[in-house]
């Protein structure tokens, strides 16, 4: 009985070792004298969030810059650093849009907690800009623009306690026009807060963006139209909506369109050589259909007031898949002279002159004058341009188009005239008072002699 007890006991001592050993981790049977591996997790912190799309964002760690990440066609962009520092940090994002207009950085105070995955979101300010002349004289439109994250709403405040609201495009693009009528004349400063679905922070603020109302334009030495443009060097380059930096165009024509200053004539360069104009409307926007003889292109743009004009703008390099000059054969090309392709102050007592040279066979030119009046070529000299000549009937801005056709090749080019009042008028006015003034002694002394000899 006793044998049959201690039988029990080892059993039991048996069961109680393996029980132990299959409960203990794997790292505490090392032999003596071998060092136990332990993993200790990484510090790390993730800095996510929503700018506006295709932005390049700088993050700064302590105001000193650790990355710089481009966001994604929503606007997102993420960002993981490994092997941080444990403790109180200042984190900030800041992101640069299209038109390289900076936004306000914004700025958490965060505490990095050691041994695991610090996250952290932000929604960046939106960039703005002035984007008409800081000096409006009251009857014109303030525009006031710039880029937050896609699909945000954006609130524009004035320091008169006026506000208003927009939302942003695809592009996370937005503007405000701003009608002078309601404002005093003063100074003004404009704040815009966006905010979005897709964050659930707070709203952000941009920086503060300053114009002025006047009464009356102050007058230019050049005796230019002073409630558009006082100083030449005022008048920005306009700026391409669409479409973008490098886009891929199916087939040979897109339409450029974007914005500048209002009415201003917006001429457009390819591969460095004038091509072509149009006028701006009156809240700054413009258009043009464009058609393609080669590609890829490169096109830049400037805006014109009374024949100024800005510096040019930043340029676009556009790719055809099916340029004209791929798909037809011989190539048609008709050349005009390039300074023709927009007019400046043309009087109405002035012929308007396109000049053209043929350079390959013949066609036919129809010329749209922009007027309602369309005229039609067919004479053509492959060696001196042959001119086409119009009077337009009052002052005013026009958008002219000429439609080139030779065969089955037909592309369009544009032109803009600016016509003024005749000056014909004012200078007989002053001819006739000079003859008055002329004629009046002769009649006097006439006079005179007739009363001395009347019998």
């Amino acid at each position: 009985m006793q044998t049959l007890r201690k039988l029990s006991s080892v059993f039991l001592a048996a069961l109680f070792l393996c029980l132990f050993l299959a409960a203990t981790p794997a790292d505490a049977q090392q032999k003596p004298g071998v060092p136990v591996q332990v993993t200790v997790p990484d510090t790390a912190l993730e800095v996510t969030g929503w700018a506006a799309p295709g932005a390049l964002v700088t993050i700064r760690n302590e105001g000193i810059t650790i990355a710089a990440v481009t966001a994604d066609n929503s606007g997102y962009f993420a960002r993981l650093f490994t092997a941080q520092t444990p403790g109180l940090k200042s984190i900030s994002t800041q992101f640069s849009d299209r038109e390289s207009v900076e936004s306000v950085r914004s700025i958490r105070n965060v505490s990095l907690q050691p041994q695991k995955l610090n996250s952290f979101q932000f929604l960046l300010s939106p960039t703005v800009s002035i984007r008409s002349q800081t000096t409006v004289v009251q009857g014109g439109i303030a525009q006031i623009g710039g880029y937050s994250a896609a699909d945000s709403i954006v609130q524009l405040s004035l320091s008169d306690g006026s506000k208003y609201t927009a939302t942003t495009d695809l592009n996370g693009f937005y503007r405000f026009f701003i009608p002078s009528e309601g404002l005093a004349v003063g100074d003004y400063s404009a704040t815009v807060i966006a905010s979005s679905s897709q964050y659930s922070g707070n709203s952000v603020r941009s920086d503060k963006v300053n114009f002025e109302i006047v009464s009356t334009p102050i007058v230019a030495d050049n005796g230019s139209r002073p409630d558009i443009i006082v100083n030449v060097n005022q008048l920005p380059p306009p700026f391409v909506l669409s479409p973008v930096d490098g886009a891929v165009i199916e087939g040979d024509s897109t339409t450029l369109s974007g914005e500048s200053v209002p009415n201003a004539q917006i001429v457009f360069y390819e591969n460095g050589v004038r091509a072509g104009s149009v006028f701006a409307d009156e809240n700054g926007f413009w258009s043009i259909e464009y058609t393609a003889t080669s590609s890829p292109v490169v096109l830049s743009f400037e805006a014109c007031i009374d024949g100024f004009c800005s510096v040019l703008s930043n340029s676009i390099t556009l790719i055809f898949t099916f340029p004209k000059s791929l798909i037809l054969e011989p190539v048609c090309e008709v050349v005009f002279k390039l300074e023709q392709y927009k007019f400046s102050n043309q009087s109405v007592d002035t012929a308007t002159e396109l000049n053209v040279l043929l350079t390959n066979g013949d066609g036919v030119i129809l010329v749209d004058w922009g007027d309602g009046t369309n005229q039609q070529k067919f004479d053509h000299s492959a060696e001196t341009p042959s001119a086409i000549r119009h009077f337009y009937k009052s002052a005013g801005r026009y958008n002219g188009k000429i439609t080139f056709t030779q065969g089955d090749c037909s592309f369009d080019r544009y032109f803009s005239v600016d016509t003024i009042t005749s000056n014909r008028i004012s200078n007989n006015f002053w001819l006739l008072i000079v003859v008055i003034v002329l004629l009046t002694p002769v009649s006097y002394i006439a006079n005179e002699r007739g009363r001395k000899y009347k019998p």
